[in-house]
């Protein structure tokens, strides 16, 4: 009976009163032996648009893929469990920030590099907060306050990341007058890469493509010296570049051999609608050019609108180069020598 009280009967895990009850033990250990104790908050990105396209079955038992692949990455001494949904929590006994921030982010990794078994296979990411007693909170409550409102601010910057709760850009974003606007603009994000969820379950290939992009673009972003925000916000619109597609038929998007001229016409037409879906949303704004622009190339013989050169959104020149190299198409924009000629291609 105590085991049916205290356990998840989907994942196996320590449930939400058993994880209270555990952390109440954890900090009052830490607090008697002067100890660190850090808290992991996990959220599964786009499990509602999973549920819904592929059914409850399916999406529990992704559910318990995503566990045994957090469970993997934690010491012996960890907890995790569900918290409740898609939402896990886990407890890090003796672990400063700095080195729950590092296992926080290896679970991160594990998580996007995974295929799950649902549809053909899927992948997917999570958004990871993390907080730490007694550097961010003192009590409990303030602890698993401060572990959603990193959680939370993950999501809000774009997804499949990890943040602290004394990021200062989570701090801004929790300040009282930003909270409910934030709250707001983080739901109409969530709708857009609901929309990309949906374009992936009618084109496997896209949702793979989108997440390797995405990843790409992050790291070249990175070493191209650009800064912390800008390089996620560009991250950000590779994951939905191809978010048009939404308005594309299934015939023409799943077409198994060459396009009709008319297909064709059809196609170039989404890197338009991706802009105008992102344009009404304030948050995503500012990506609407890059998502315009992902298909135009530097001799300008690219669509919609043909743009040249330096004409050409910076951040779309890098988004265009990563696309390209990873569908091996690297000489059809002019960029001799493959991969390690990226850096100077996008600048």
């Amino acid at each position: 009976i105590l085991a049916l009280a205290t356990t998840d009967p989907v994942t196996e895990l320590p449930n939400h009163r058993a994880l209270l009850a555990q952390l109440d033990k954890e900090l009052e250990r830490a607090q008697r032996y002067e100890r660190d104790c850090s808290l992991l908050f996990l959220d599964l990105d786009h499990f509602k648009a999973l549920n819904d396209g592929y059914g409850h079955t399916a999406g529990d038992a992704v559910l318990c893929e995503f566990a045994s692949l957090v469970r993997a990455q934690l010491r012996r001494i960890d907890t995790v469990g569900r918290w409740g949904g898609e939402e896990f929590v886990a407890i890090l006994p003796e672990l400063q920030a700095d080195e729950a921030l590092a296992l926080a982010e290896e679970v991160r990794a594990a998580v996007a590099a995974h295929t799950f078994n649902v549809g053909g296979g899927l992948h997917l990411t999570c958004s990871v907060g993390v907080a730490s007693y007694p550097a961010q909170a003192q009590e409990r409550e303030g602890l698993l306050s401060a572990a959603d409102h990193a959680m939370y601010g993950a999501k809000r910057f774009g997804r499949n990341q990890v943040r602290a709760a004394n990021d200062p850009a989570v701090l801004a974003l929790f300040s009282e007058s930003h909270l409910e606007e934030g709250r707001e603009e983080a739901a109409l994000i969530g709708m857009a890469e609901a929309l990309v969820t949906l374009v992936e379950a009618r084109d496997y290939s896209t949702g793979r493509h989108s997440h390797q992009v995405a990843d790409l673009v992050l790291r070249l972003a990175r070493t191209l010296g650009l800064p912390p925000t800008e390089a996620q916000m560009i991250a950000l619109a590779s994951r939905l570049h191809d978010v048009g597609k939404v308005a594309i038929p299934d015939a023409v998007l799943q077409k198994p051999g060459r396009l009709t001229e008319e297909e064709w016409e059809l196609m170039r037409m989404h890197p338009v609608v991706g802009a105008e879906v992102v344009s009404h949303i304030p948050a995503l704004r500012p990506l609407a050019p890059v998502i315009r622009a992902h298909h135009e190339r530097w001799d300008g013989q690219g669509y919609p609108n043909h743009l040249k050169g330096e004409a050409i959104p910076f951040g779309a020149r890098i988004l265009t180069v990563v696309g390209s190299t990873l569908s091996k198409r690297v000489r059809a924009i002019g960029c001799p020598g493959g991969t390690a000629s990226l850096c100077r291609v996008a600048v």
